[in-house]
């Protein structure tokens, strides 16, 4: 598969749920998923090896909704170089959880949280090192929220840059 957008959900049909699902060097000039004005989502158990300006892009969630709306034990590698601004996660004007054993490898930026967005990233408490929600190595970023976005909740993760020690 190489690439998904699924764009401004009917009234009716808010939900949209990506499981199980195998992007192998995709090449796309901006996204690999793109979620546009969905109340609830999930992506889950999904393996993401990619050359795009963006692997997830969740842009315009509805807000407030008591709706899940998840990412959740994905692995997300970027197969090409850190000059070129990849994003793993890119959350717009949206909210987003970013939860369990998500594994976001090689980016030049892990998580983007930007224009009045809401990120919860928290891996699972039960993990042992080898197997917790990681987000390293990503070149320049490992998470970056502006534009009064903020993460709401930040626990059981493994943030790291073994490749670089400049980048935090």
């Amino acid at each position: 598969m190489k690439k998904i957008l699924c764009d401004y959900a009917l009234d009716n049909q808010p939900y949209i749920e990506i499981k199980n699902c195998n992007f192998e060097n995709s090449v796309a000039d901006d996204y690999v998923i793109r979620l546009n004005h969905y109340a609830k989502f999930l992506i889950k158990d999904c393996s993401i090896n990619h050359h795009s300006a963006t692997a997830i892009d969740i842009q315009n969630n509805y807000r407030n909704s008591s709706l899940p709306f998840d990412i959740e034990n994905v692995t997300i590698n970027h197969n090409g170089t850190c000059s070129d601004s990849s994003i793993a996660v890119n959350i717009y004007n949206s909210e987003a959880r970013i939860v369990n054993q998500n594994k976001i490898i090689n980016n030049a930026y892990g998580i983007t949280s930007i224009r009045n967005s809401n990120i919860y990233i928290q891996g699972d408490s039960g993990s042992t090192f080898d197997n917790a929600q990681s987000i390293k190595n990503n070149c320049i970023y490992q998470l970056k929220a502006f534009n009064s976005s903020w993460p709401t909740m930040v626990k059981y993760n493994w943030f790291a840059n073994t490749i670089n020690s400049n980048v935090w």
